[in-house]
């Protein structure tokens, strides 16, 4: 045997007895023998063994393949080890029939040296059942920084303060050693680049000598060193969320200043490195030639160069940064040689290849590139400050010349400007604007115009869009290092949040009694798992531009592997997990938590209760969800689970979870969906089975209970936008002016009208006024002019028929809809209040009507308010409560809090154009920066935050859950449970971060019985983007009704006066004895679960059409090789008559879940 041999493996064959073996078949195994090819074919082989026994012929016949085989006698039969010489210097000759041999050769082996050990091509146990989020969890931590030799002047330096944990030059926060590993890990993968095996060959270990070799399972080539690949000069810096990534890539930044940008490694097109002045004054033999190929002409050159300029030259072209630094410690005379001195390559255009008969050559002139010393950095527009804020809170002055981008279409400045700054910081939106181009133009931007030293793609979960504008651009730039900067890098990957999860559920005993399907091993990747391995790809071959990546195919060679219906291939995993090792920067869960101490963070669940009036309303939604599935016999066109109706179904399931907060539409039709439902019982009740007859009727009975309840249907009629709230408190005259339901509900009155009332409610105005505003407010309403030409029909129908009463109804709003999907409309929601830091209202023409009183009543009004001696016609306090009770949680929440407490509030955008109106009117000073402003308006909103006087911050998690630094707020309060915990924490670490300095406590508000109860007590392995859509198809194919409403209503007090007028001492008495008596929200009770043995369970019911792809969400078909059967949820019914298992109630130690970031 050959000594660079690979020793492949062992096969056993069979026997029958023959000549040779050294060894009796029934005593010890015999010594090991050359097997030849005459022994394999004088030995008496059983039949089944015909084809190992041609297999190992055709392997010793092979010359070329150096096969040497050794075997050996035991009871069992005959082992034979196989070894082979590798293809390393292309010894093989090509040829089919090998690769077909070492195929099946390589099904047949066993790893094991001696046999006995498995089969060679077997995925481990450990491997089995491993997906994406175990790899990402198992990257290494970077280790203690170590680097290699030198290559730049100063680089010695940069790598022992790292070696010794001292912070880079220009850093005055003192950093964690953590963050110090990372940026060393950082600087090394940009100085010295790993290489990588091609992604074509899997890993193999010599079990004998424990060495590696490497077998293209394609090709089945085989190599003790195969070809290699190196990785581009960056990565993924995705450390979890909170710890200082920023503060990381701007010390890498400072640690590579000196570090000069180079020129395309083994680009064949490009010139050498020269300076603009060595291009217009050196007459050399190479620069006469290089202008030759610009097609300069050697006349116009401006003279001979001088010592010094020469000496410049080489200094700009060993530093190109010097030509730029205005701050070296240099004479005035050699700061003017070295300013503006640009170091440059051209790229020349390749040979013109023209069609036959052609007589013209396009002209294509040389692209110069500046080498620039600068890094691009781009971030999400609401990122831009805080990246300024970063810079100048931990960096010492004038550290790194930073060029913030603006907002806008103007030009960017010139690259001349650009490259005179260490960092160039724009968003998203402006380098993606830099991106766009019409379709048959060519890209153009003055970022084109140099080869830039580094990019960083801050929350860079958007470069898996290889054909977005931005990345795009991003691919087409010429840049030395790319770095793709998130704490989750692609859509399911998460870091710690496992941990922190399961803490929860413990804590609360909301923990499954049983696993869940999808908890348990399995072979086969998730779709989640597949897609994230396709996302990285993306970025690979894209952004990071990895030359491995370029040459192969990705999803050939790592994805497919993984594909398998039996799970992934030999191989597949580890070479997964080899890439992401190398190209991602992060610690292991808990290795920071050893460093850093963070104050203690408490995560709660809290159980709310329905109001009267919104169970109500969410029963009747939920009534008309149950009518349209019954009434449509589960196929109809009006069906929401039709696959043409996936838009009314996301709407469905987002009007659900809105009712948990508040829901108004303009026309729910409830009239018209009960008279459709009888119908249907008393003409079609026969075709149905037990239960779906018993859930129409359960439809009707929750449809009239809303219809006959004081004042509700009158409300919903007028379709109101705004929360109810309770007027008992203003003169009955008012509120018949002012109130929605005046004949149902009298005392209740609406946000919107209270903040008009509040406006009107000045010195010296009276009653009679007020009471005019009031109807002229409701005369401008959408249905004032239909409900007037109702009650001229019915003055008609009554003249006509002598004077005879006419039913009530005649007069009311008069229609039924035509379509049965009167519970998908889109919700209403008030305009956002905007409230000023000084507590002063936004004026606009929309947001407050302006009362018109008629002029002399003005002026009296004004003089009388300027004695502050008149009364006010309507109380100045007025204590009140909404019927929405997670609103009046937030408002006693913030109110009862010390004054101190700061919060953020997340929620969707109707939530919080609701939440606005009720700060507004409990005085609760607020910022909105979501989705519904400019960008300027959000910066501008965050930077309020931080004033004393601002106390909540209102956010949409879908888009301020990630990158913001918000520990100025150490309270937190979801207003609906978050599906995603990776969205969920991502959430909390905005204020659960460091640079926090006081406990934080955050709080999840959850519907007493409804599904918002079994979302949070879902575990992880149940919230994957599958089960969502799982769980909202049940939402609406069993239907689920809330029989529990508070006991007692909750008030708090609101100032009834102008905003911006002063209180007279009574009054602020009053107010602050009606401040003082409002006390924290109910918590849940500790020793309570929160989710009580009437949850839902899951059962297997028959199979409904699917819906399409359009939606946003909840949409997809069923994946390959389902079994035909879904998992669903038992209606209420079979919920109640259920035996379940109760949750156990955590101790006293358990109360509340504490994590650390």
């Amino acid at each position: 045997m050959a000594p660079d041999a690979i020793k492949l493996g062992t096969v056993v064959l069979a026997r029958r007895g023959g000549p040779g073996g050294g060894g009796a078949p029934h005593g010890d195994p015999g010594p090991w023998e050359p097997l030849d090819a005459a022994f394999l074919e004088d030995t008496d082989w059983p039949e089944s063994e015909a084809d190992t026994v041609a297999l190992l012929l055709g392997l010793l016949h092979d010359l070329t393949l150096g096969a040497y085989l050794e075997q050996r006698a035991t009871p069992s039969g005959t082992i034979i080890r196989v070894s082979v010489l590798p293809n390393d210097n292309g010894r093989w000759r090509a040829g089919g029939a090998r690769t077909k041999r070492l195929k099946a050769l390589f099904k047949l082996l066993d790893r094991g040296w001696d046999g006995g050990e498995g089969r060679l091509l077997a995925t481990s146990e450990e491997e089995v059942g491993v997906g994406m989020q175990a790899l990402y969890a198992l990257i290494e931590s970077p280790p203690e920084p170590a680097f290699g030799e030198p290559e730049f002047i100063g680089d010695q330096e940069a790598f022992d303060g790292l070696a010794g944990y001292e912070n880079p030059p220009g850093v005055q926060t003192m950093m964690y050693k953590y963050q110090i590993r990372s940026v060393a890990r950082m600087l090394q993968m940009e100085t010295n680049p790993a290489t990588m095996v091609s992604t074509a060959y899997s890993s193999f270990m010599e079990q004998l000598t424990g060495q590696n070799y490497y077998v293209n399972l394609s090709t089945m080539d085989i190599r003790r060193y195969p070809e290699r690949f190196p990785l581009s000069r960056g990565g993924i810096l995705c450390e979890q969320m909170g710890v200082g990534k920023t503060l990381m890539c701007l010390a890498l930044v400072l640690a590579s200043r000196h570090q000069a940008t180079l020129p395309p490694p083994g680009a064949t097109d490009i010139s050498e490195v020269v300076t603009d002045v060595a291009v217009k004054t050196y007459s050399t033999a190479s620069m006469a030639a290089l202008r030759l190929e610009l097609d300069a002409d050697d006349d116009e050159l401006a003279g001979t160069p001088s010592l010094s300029s020469m000496c410049a030259d080489i200094i700009v072209q060993s530093n190109p940064a010097a030509g730029w630094t205005r701050d070296l410690p240099i004479s005035p005379v050699a700061q003017n040689l070295l300013n503006n001195r640009k170091c440059m390559y051209f790229r020349f255009p390749p040979p013109a290849r023209l069609p036959r008969g052609a007589k013209r050559v396009p002209y294509r002139p040389a692209e110069p590139f500046v080498l620039a010393p600068t890094t691009l950095i781009v971030v999400p527009p609401i990122l831009v400050p805080q990246w300024v804020q970063e810079a100048e809170s931990h960096l010492q002055e004038g550290a790194l010349r930073i060029l913030v981008i603006k907002e806008g279409k103007e030009p960017l400045p010139p690259m001349e400007e650009l490259v005179q700054h260490d960092i160039v910081l724009m968003s998203l939106d402006r380098f993606r604007r830099e991106g766009h181009r019409d379709p048959d133009a060519l890209l153009s931007t003055e970022l084109l115009r140099a080869r830039w030293k580094r990019i960083i793609l801050d929350e860079g979960n958007i470069a898996n869009n290889t054909k977005s504008d931005a990345m795009t651009l991003a691919e087409t730039l010429s840049i030395e290092r790319r770095w793709i900067v998130s704490g989750t890098p692609t859509t399911h990957l998460k870091q710690g949040t496992e941990v922190v999860t399961q803490s929860f559920l413990e804590s609360e005993g909301l923990t499954s009694p049983t696993k869940t399907k999808s908890a348990q091993k399995t072979k086969k990747w998730s779709k989640a798992d597949l897609d994230d391995v396709t996302r990285l790809g993306n970025m690979l071959k894209g952004f990071l531009a990895a030359e491995v990546f370029q040459s192969e195919n990705f999803a050939r060679l790592v994805t497919s592997p993984l594909r398998s219906i039996d799970g992934p291939i030999y191989g597949a995993v580890d070479r997964i997990r080899t890439i992401m090792s190398a190209v991602m920067v992060k610690h292991r869960p808990g290795i920071i938590d050893e460093e850093v101490a963070l104050p203690p963070s408490t995560l709660t669940a809290e159980k709310v209760h329905f109001t009267n009036w919104q169970r109500l309303t969410y029963n009747a939604l939920t009534a008309l969800v149950a009518s349209n599935v019954y009434t449509s016999g589960f196929e109809d066109a009006d069906y929401f689970l039709h696959p043409r109706n996936t838009e009314a179904f996301n709407q469905v399931v987002a009007n659900l979870h809105l009712a948990c907060f508040w829901f108004s539409s303009a026309d729910m039709d409830i009239e018209g969906a009960l008279e459709r439902s009888d119908k249907h019982l008393e003409k079609k009740g026969h075709k149905l089975n037990e239960k779906q007859r018993q859930g129409v009727i359960e439809a009707i009975s929750y449809m009239r209970q809303a219809l006959e309840a004081p004042g509700w249907a009158e409300w919903f009629q007028h379709a109101v936008v705004s929360i109810p709230y309770d007027g008992s408190g203003l003169p009955a005259s008012i509120l018949d002016a002012w109130s929605e339901s005046p004949d149902g509900s009298p005392t209740t009155i609406d946000a919107h009208a209270l903040r008009l009332l509040r406006g009107l409610n000045k010195r010296g105005a009276d009653v009679a006024g007020l009471c005019r505003e009031g109807w002229e407010e409701r005369g401008k309403r959408p249905y004032a002019d239909e409900y007037a030409k109702a009650m001229e029909k019915a003055e008609k129908k009554w003249r006509a028929t002598g004077g005879e009463d006419v039913s009530l109804q005649t007069a009311s709003l008069p229609h039924h809809r035509s379509d049965t999907k009167a519970a998908a409309d889109k919700p209403k929601a008030p305009r956002v209040v905007r409230v000023k830091a000084g507590g002063k209202e936004k004026a606009k023409d929309d947001d407050v009507i302006d009362v018109q009183l008629n002029l002399a009543a003005t002026n009296a009004a004004r003089a009388a308010d300027l004695s502050s001696v008149l009364p006010r016609p309507l109380p100045s306090i007025l204590r009140t409560s909404s019927q929405s009770a997670k609103s009046n949680y937030v408002i006693q929440s913030v109110t009862s809090a010390p004054e101190d407490d700061k919060f953020v509030i997340f929620g969707t955008f109707e939530e919080i154009a609701h939440l606005t109106e009720a700060l507004d009117l409990a005085g609760i000073t607020s910022v909105y920066a979501g989705a519904h402003v400019a960008a300027d308006a959000r910066k501008k909103a965050l930077k309020d935050f931080a004033k004393p006087e601002m106390r909540v911050c209102l956010l949409e998690l879908k888009f301020a859950a990630r990158g913001l630094t918000l520990t100025l707020a150490n309270r937190m309060l979801f207003v609906s449970p978050v599906w995603s915990l990776d969205v969920q924490a991502q959430a909390i670490k905005r204020i659960h971060r460091i640079g926090q300095s006081r406990p934080t406590h955050i709080e999840i508000l959850v519907t007493e019985g409804t599904f918002e109860e079994d979302i949070v007590r879902r575990e992880a392995a149940s919230r994957s983007s599958d089960e969502e859509k799982s769980y909202s198809r049940a939402l609406i194919e069993n239907p689920r009704y809330v029989t529990a409403e508070a006991d007692k209503r909750e008030y708090f007090p609101v100032k009834l006066v102008p905003v911006g007028s002063e209180l007279t001492s009574p009054e602020k008495e009053e107010l602050a004895r009606a401040l003082g008596a409002v006390t924290p929200p109910s918590r849940t009770p500790n020793d309570t679960p929160l989710i009580t043995p009437g949850t839902p369970l899951a059962v297997d019911v028959d199979e409904k059409p699917v819906l399409g792809k359009r939606g946003i969400r909840f949409t997809e078909d069923e994946p390959a090789g389902s079994s035909g059967k879904r998992a669903r949820f038992a209606s209420p019914a079979r919920a109640e008559t259920t035996k379940r298992t109760r949750f156990a109630s955590p101790e006293p130690t358990q109360k509340r879940a504490r994590f650390a970031d």
